[in-house]
């Protein structure tokens, strides 16, 4: 329960709407009824692990057949840059959404790892 209480400290020095504390196993019931009416989301142990099932199961999912965003779209004659962040070939892609959507962007070829982008000429 102690730590359940230094997280609701933490929030309120910090300001922050609402938190989550993830543990491998149980709580007790006094760090329940503590975070009871309080923006803590208690994970416990057999959550923690259907969430990360839940994961790995879209992640296993996404492996096998890409999305239409995940797609290279390249033009012939174009050299894959290196991500300026992480050293990693970068993959040609048409935004979909926002102030550039249907534009063409080169995005890190390890995306969701890293985000890097930079503007396709």
């Amino acid at each position: 329960m102690a730590l359940v209480r230094e997280l609701f400290g933490a929030m309120t020095a910090e300001q922050a709407d609402e938190a989550l504390f993830a543990s491998s196993g149980e709580y007790t019931p006094d760090a329940r009824a503590f975070a009871n009416g309080k923006p803590i989301r208690l994970i416990d142990g057999i959550e923690l692990a259907e969430l990360i099932s839940a994961v790995q199961a879209t992640s296993s999912v996404s492996e096998r057949a890409p999305s239409a965003s995940q797609v290279n779209v390249r033009a012939s004659g174009d050299e894959d840059p290196a991500c300026p962040r992480c050293g990693s070939a970068m993959i040609r892609r048409i935004a979909r959404s926002g102030s550039t959507a249907g534009q063409a962007f080169w995005g890190c070829s390890t995306f969701p790892v890293c985000r890097a982008t930079r503007p396709a000429n």
